[in-house]
């Protein structure tokens, strides 16, 4: 059972949304940890092409 149905209906919407924002804090934060990523492979790709066409 969902802890918003036992809480009465301000607590809930409060409750909801503070965990409403911690999700989107949390997705923001994980996008930023996954665009870093894709930029460090692309850099990797690019030192490997690199490495691979210098004699």
């Amino acid at each position: 059972m969902k802890i918003t149905r036992l809480l009465p209906k301000f607590l809930a919407k409060e409750y909801q949304n503070y965990s409403l924002n911690r999700l989107e804090a949390q997705l923001e934060y994980h996008a930023g940890m996954a665009r870093v990523c894709e930029e460090m492979i692309r850099d990797a790709r690019k030192e490997l092409d690199w490495l691979e066409r210098s004699p």
